[in-house]
């Protein structure tokens, strides 16, 4: 445990000395992150014999020459297709086609996504709709075989053919053939016929 204690402090004055002299002999220099060991600009000026009143002539001129440099910057700028938005931004007009194709894209993404979403939920109530409805088959076809074939004869002849077709298939096989043969033989053809054939 001391071994990683004094490592640790080690490793934390090591890189604090190391800072200080970067920090140090950068301001010496005028960047030594690019090799640049001149002496700074600032400083022989300060150390010329230059007047007071010579000094702020220069400052003038410099800062006559970055004005002059950012004017024609803008104006380059200017010449360009470059915009400025609302925000202030930017913006070269070249680049504003791509955008609206891009905004066009992603509403047509939106769109189809929106659509999914809507496929997805009616095919979720179908199923939802179809698992009930098999439900509502299982539990009636039960209460009919408990029934009187002769009085479920006549309730199954209220419904359409295709649940009248589904209650019969479901109930057990001798009481579908009880309820058949109440039944008059025009319907038994008709509710025991291929349901997808139109003969």
């Amino acid at each position: 445990m001391k071994d990683k204690i004094i490592a640790g402090s080690v490793y934390a004055v090591t890189f604090l000395l190391v800072t200080v002299v970067i920090a140090f002999v950068n301001g010496m220099y005028r960047n030594i992150f690019k090799f640049d060991f001149r002496e700074p600009i600032g400083q022989t000026v300060l150390e010329s014999d230059m007047e007071l009143e010579d000094i702020f002539k220069l400052k003038e001129k410099i800062e006559l020459t970055i004005r002059k440099g950012y004017k024609d910057s803008l104006e380059t700028v200017k010449k360009t297709n470059i915009a400025i938005d609302s925000k202030g931004l930017m913006i070269d007009e070249s680049i504003l086609d791509s955008i609206e194709i891009l905004k066009a894209k992603l509403r047509n993404l939106e769109s189809q996504k929106q659509r999914q979403i809507q496929e997805k939920n009616a095919l979720k109530e179908e199923l939802t709709k179809k698992e009930e409805y098999e439900d509502w088959v299982k539990r009636t076809s039960s209460l009919y075989e408990a029934m009187e074939p002769e009085r479920v004869a006549k309730i199954i002849t209220k419904y359409s053919d295709n649940v009248a077709r589904d209650l019969l298939y479901r109930m057990k096989k001798k009481k579908t053939v009880e309820i058949l043969a109440s039944l008059n033989p025009e319907t038994v053809i008709r509710l025991t016929k291929e349901q997808n054939n139109d003969f």
